[in-house]
């Protein structure tokens, strides 16, 4: 089983997904593209995260297959205060607009 697996079982599982038809078409995307990812074991971070995101799954858990308490907070003030000025700037406008959309 190759890494690509691993990830998506994880998915499916949380999801209470039962086949790679199902899991393309709820990513919408087409059977192609998911066969190409699965054949180069290519991982398609920005899918996965927006699943995480969207259905509130443990990304750690889903990339890492390994279940930990992150305080996120923290973490995300250390990745903050990583970033220079302007892509701070940048992830503040897109987390702002994600709030908005949220509400």
């Amino acid at each position: 089983m190759n890494y690509f697996d691993e990830i998506f079982n994880r998915i499916k599982e949380k999801l209470n997904i039962n086949s790679d038809k199902e899991m393309y078409e709820y990513m919408g995307i087409i059977q192609g593209t998911f066969t190409n990812w699965r054949r180069r074991d290519k991982i398609p971070y920005e899918k996965i995260n927006s699943i995480c995101v969207k259905e509130n799954l443990d990304l750690n858990y889903i990339i890492n297959g390994k279940e930990k308490e992150i305080n996120y907070k923290d973490e995300n003030i250390k990745m903050i205060n990583e970033l220079d000025d302007e892509k701070s700037e940048i992830y503040y406008h897109k987390l702002k607009a994600n709030t908005l959309e949220s509400l």
